[in-house]
């Protein structure tokens, strides 16, 4: 290929994998065990992160995933999970350790309630 030529879009797709490391990561993600009235809706990668997600709670109540595996949007040493919005109900969480699923998904279910008193808040 010489440089005056667009690249192809298997290229783009081979360069974005080898990147990120898809090979490698798809081995490492660990599962996360849901509560099963949440929702989850998987959705693409944008922005740098390896993989993204949405959950939706039985109220409607959405929150979005992104797994950040470089560290590159914190200052964090390590892999790590982030919700937004966070449990401020807006701004995005603390970070949550890629291996530690349960405290992710203590922190999406502590989100979840408080974007629910901050909605009652508003109704009143």
């Amino acid at each position: 290929m010489h440089h005056n030529e667009p690249i192809s879009f298997s290229d783009a797709l081979n360069i974005v994998e080898t990147a990120l490391e898809y090979d490698k990561w798809m081995f490492e993600i660990p599962y996360i065990a849901f509560p099963a009235a949440w929702k989850i809706q998987v959705i693409p990668p944008f922005g740098g992160a390896v993989t993204r997600f949405c959950v939706q709670d039985k109220k409607g109540q959405t929150i979005s995933v992104f797994l950040d595996c470089y560290a590159k949007f914190s200052s964090c040493d390590h892999s790590y999970w982030e919700i937004y919005p966070g449990l401020d109900g807006n701004s995005p969480s603390r970070f949550y350790d890629i291996y530690d699923t349960e405290k992710l998904v203590r922190g999406i279910k502590t989100a979840f309630d408080r974007m629910a008193i901050l909605r009652r808040r508003q109704i009143t």
